[in-house]
């Protein structure tokens, strides 16, 4: 069994943060349910872990790839600093954890000769 890609540990990252997200939105007890602040990070997060998917299954190169790959580090960064406003510590976390996914993606995309 080989080692999960960064994509795939990016997406993982992100079905996480969608389950984080959904708990911290339906949770009658939670400070911030049915916020709109929480209810856009669980659209991030889908959006997210869509976008990993599809950087995961059709490949790291080409201006779509560069694409996806951009607008994942700015949904990371967007969703940890509203983790961050919300107090949901769990998703900083995981978008940490996303971050560092991103990061070792992006260097292994680089490393690779274009097909």
């Amino acid at each position: 069994m080989s080692a999960p890609s960064g994509a795939g540990v990016l997406a993982g990252a992100a079905a996480l943060g969608l389950i984080v997200a959904l708990a911290d939105y339906l949770r009658p007890g939670s400070p911030i349910n049915y916020s709109p602040g929480t209810l856009l990070v669980v659209v991030s997060t889908l959006i997210l872990l869509v976008a990993a998917v599809v950087l995961m299954r059709w490949g790291r190169h080409g201006w779509l790839a560069r694409l996806l790959s951009i607008g994942c580090l700015l949904d990371i960064l967007g969703t940890g600093v509203a983790g961050w406003f919300l107090h949901a510590w769990v998703l900083v976390i995981l978008m940490v954890i996303a971050l560092a996914a991103w990061v070792g993606m992006s260097a292994t995309a680089r490393a690779e000769p274009a097909r």
